[in-house]
């Protein structure tokens, strides 16, 4: 009878400690399935903060991934181009629509002393804003693709700081960086091939 009794102990420890195995595979394979199955979202952020070392030129808004690369002038020019990175960040195709010469609608920006600046040129992609188009830009992004988005503002010459950069898109959404350096870049000097 205790020789019997004790089998059935043996079988239910061993019957347990197998349970127990069995439970912590299963925790295991789940574990690894969730962290397969990372958003797009995640993935595209991850990437970001990766490939810039920091996030603060990078602003997400719902399902598009803003990323400012630079604003820039050459010399002697009014025109200061800011020049960003856009990429959808859903499983689906995002449409997007900006303005380039809207004064409700386009981007804008700020400088230090709080005067406000609306862009007057649009490029998304391809597209362009032009006056026939009612300065709008419509354009598809392409989920994990960035498409480039240039946006030009007619800026004082003396101006080497933004207080902010403000995109407008949809006509109601809106994603806003802050303490943006605009870079000069110098007019290449062309040589001077006449024959003495």
């Amino acid at each position: 009878m205790l020789l019997s009794g004790s089998k059935t102990n043996k079988s239910l420890l061993y019957s347990s400690v197998y349970l127990s195995g069995l439970a912590c595979s299963l925790f295991s394979i789940a574990s690894i399935s969730i962290a397969a199955t990372t958003s797009v979202e995640e993935k595209q952020m991850l990437k970001q903060d990766t490939a810039t070392g920091e996030n603060s030129n990078v602003i997400q808004q719902e399902n598009i991934s803003f990323n400012l690369q630079k604003c820039q002038r050459n010399a002697q020019s009014k025109i200061v181009s800011c020049q960003l990175l856009i990429t959808a960040t859903s499983e689906m195709n995002q449409r997007i629509q900006l303005y380039g010469n809207r004064e409700t609608a386009s981007p804008r920006v700020f400088d230090l002393s709080g005067n406000e600046y609306t862009a007057n040129f649009v490029q998304l992609g391809k597209y362009k804003s032009t006056s026939d188009s009612n300065g709008s830009v419509v354009n598809e992004l392409i989920p994990g693709i960035a498409t480039k988005l240039i946006v030009n503002f007619d800026l004082p010459q003396d101006l080497t700081q933004l207080a902010a950069l403000e995109i407008k898109y949809d006509s109601y959404k809106q994603a806003a960086f802050r303490d943006i350096k605009i870079t000069t870049v110098a007019n290449a000097v062309r040589p001077n091939n006449r024959k003495k």
